[in-house]
């Protein structure tokens, strides 16, 4: 917690009486040591994790870098208004009760300067501004901070500076500003589109009045907490809105935060208080974190290890802390044991090659033989049965034909091609001799003969004899009829294959 004046007195004090100069030397110096150690343990602050988080040292550290000087509440209200600025982060009742019940409309008009950051409602005087702590929600994934939908990101924030323009700022559950048209303060800057209102809403307004007085408001004072300071360009914003409400008169600050008076407080006086969190915490916080930023944990936690070469330190530690008489009681433990797998494989060849007589040699030569004979034989009855499927398939195509013209089987013809009506022309010749060469084949060549390509060929061969008696019958000098024609499927009986 933050020192209060009454504690900065008590350790001024240091309980040091001026009676205490009449003792003697030896009991003066006890008082030294004591008020010493009394004073360590005062500026030594004992600050919880989740106060340093909502606390304000980090502003403070910009309020002291610009030359601010921080007073008590008596010691500013005898500072004339031209000289002093007030802060207010937080609440407002609360820090308006602190602060005096200070007098916002009078104070403005006699020039004073005033920084307002909350996320509560309430009015700002009559000032024609007030605060109202609605929640709200980015309607967009690129508005909102790390995927959270109630950090919305605010865009081109514009302070009352000349040629200031294009800030960022990232918030926390902020509140919205409602200002009177009637006012005469400027809107600074605005959220972006929010989930619960088509309204353009107003996150900060400000300005200078006739009588000098500045002022600067933000719906949200987590913006310039420790937690939410490094983030986007709050930090930037809350060191040009301190320069600008200074000006070049004003020197002095009345600072309250969270309801309590902030005083200066040196980083290194601060004992934060970390507690270690468990494994089931580190889990379900990194399952809470959106994809993006758990590819860029992930990143950073290789490219550290990477950097700090943990790995093969750790490696080297843990090879380290093993004696020597270990490692080479190992070796020898795992030689042995390699030799032992290594008898015991050639043992049990051993025994399995002298179990193995002349007679299973044999019978294992037979056994394979007849394997591959029948694989082979069931082979060749295969290829068999093809080939007499083809020449069957090539007398089925000659009995069609036969049948279609002279009204009998080629079997029953003692000439295949003779006792068929040709033409005795040139082709009539050359297809008397196609035929004879056909029946020629069928009777006399084996069965091996009859190839698919072959098969195929006969097929071709019978289309061009049926073409030429149908020209002959179209001619007048056939004597084949129609009744006598009986097709069949030729292709049924050639098959497939």
């Amino acid at each position: 917690m933050p020192l209060k004046d009454r504690d900065l007195k008590f350790v001024d004090q240091g309980f040091v009486d001026k009676s205490s100069t009449r003792l003697g030397s030896k009991f003066l110096l006890c008082v030294v040591v004591t008020w010493l150690t009394l004073t360590s343990n005062l500026l030594s602050q004992q600050v919880s994790e989740s106060n340093w988080k909502r606390g304000y040292h980090g502003f403070n550290m910009i309020v002291e870098g610009i030359g601010l000087e921080h007073q008590s509440i008596r010691a500013w209200q005898a500072i004339p208004e031209k000289e002093k600025i007030v802060v207010l982060l937080g609440d407002l009742r609360p820090n308006l009760r602190l602060a005096g019940w200070l007098n916002v409309d009078g104070y403005l008009k006699r020039g004073g300067a005033m920084l307002v950051a909350s996320d509560t409602s309430g009015p700002l005087g009559r000032l024609g501004i007030n605060f109202i702590g609605s929640e709200v929600n980015a309607r967009e994934d690129l508005d909102s901070f790390s995927g959270f939908a109630d950090c919305p990101i605010i865009s081109d924030v514009e302070l009352p500076i000349p040629n200031i323009y294009g800030l960022r700022m990232v918030t926390n559950r902020p509140g919205v500003l409602y200002k009177d048209p009637a006012s005469i303060w400027d809107p600074l800057a605005y959220l972006p589109p929010v989930m619960e209102t088509q309204r353009k809403l107003l996150f900060s307004a400000g300005g200078e009045n006739a009588e000098g007085g500045k002022l600067i408001c933000f719906s949200d004072q987590s913006v310039f907490s420790n937690q939410m300071l490094m983030c986007g360009d709050n930090a930037v914003v809350a060191k040009l809105s301190l320069q600008y409400l200074a000006g070049l008169n004003r020197k002095y600050i009345l600072f309250v935060g969270n309801g309590e008076i902030q005083q200066k407080v040196s980083p290194s006086d601060l004992n934060v208080e970390i507690p270690q969190p468990t494994r089931e915490e580190v889990v379900d916080a990194l399952k809470e974190l959106p994809p993006s930023a758990l590819l860029e944990f992930a990143n950073s936690v290789v490219s550290m290890v990477e950097d700090e070469n943990l790995v093969n330190e750790y490696l080297g530690a843990s090879v380290d802390k093993i004696r020597p008489e270990i490692v080479n009681r190992f070796f020898i433990f795992l030689a042995f044991v390699v030799a032992c797998v290594v008898a015991l494989v050639v043992y049990i060849w051993q025994k399995k090659l002298l179990r193995k007589s002349t007679s299973d040699i044999v019978s294992a030569k037979a056994e394979r033989n007849r394997k591959d004979k029948n694989r082979f034989g069931k082979k060749d009855a295969s290829k068999a049965k093809l080939t007499f499927e083809r020449q069957m398939a090539v007398l089925a195509m000659l009995d069609s034909f036969c049948l279609e013209h002279i009204d009998r089987r080629f079997n029953d013809l003692a000439a295949f091609p003779d006792e068929l009506h040709l033409p005795d022309d040139v082709l009539g010749l050359a297809i008397r001799d196609e035929m004879r060469v056909v029946g020629d084949d069928f009777k006399m060549r084996p069965r091996a003969f009859w190839t698919k390509k072959r098969l195929l060929r006969v097929e071709t061969a019978m289309s061009r004899w049926r073409d030429c008696l149908k020209s002959r019958v179209a001619a007048g000098g056939g004597h084949s009829t129609d009744e006598n024609i009986r097709r069949t499927d030729v292709n049924g009986a050639m098959g497939t294959r």
